[in-house]
């Protein structure tokens, strides 16, 4: 199928990159993209107390930090001490404003279970990272 597109030129031009493309685009898809979306640390559905607005803030850090790096030369190692400065004080902003939603997360999630010891210590241990996991066999056998 993908060779009959160059044996199968036709006498339009617009048609001949139409299929082109469509094959191209195809062939991308299955050889790059990911069959399920990319989570970071950062993700809403890994950590709920992460709103729209920290990951819109995350995303400004980075572009203070890329104005910063860009300024560092070879005159300049350290780079420009003003935007170095900006992105420092916009950094500690933000983990202080992290650590107050995941804190206020938690405290919120305790006060809803206060009277349900099980689902207390379901959150304790999934803050202490200890999540109860399926024993996945090894290998499959078809």
């Amino acid at each position: 199928e993908n060779g009959a597109l160059f044996t199968d030129i036709s006498d339009n031009p617009n048609e001949d990159f139409a299929k082109f493309l469509a094959t191209f685009n195809s062939t991308l898809d299955k050889a790059c993209k990911l069959d399920k979306p990319k989570t970071t640390k950062r993700t809403q559905k890994k950590n709920p107390w992460i709103s729209t607005s920290i990951v819109n803030s995350v995303i400004k850090k980075h572009e203070l930090k890329s104005n910063w790096s860009k300024s560092v030369t070879r005159k300049l190692p350290q780079g420009n001490a003003v935007l170095y400065k900006k992105f420092c004080d916009y950094r500690k902003g933000l983990n202080k404003i992290i650590k107050w939603a995941k804190r206020n997360y938690y405290d919120k999630q305790f006060e809803k279970n206060s009277g349900d010891m099980k689902k207390t210590w379901e959150l304790i241990n999934s803050i202490r990272g200890k999540n109860k996991r399926t024993i996945k066999p090894s290998f499959v056998i078809d």
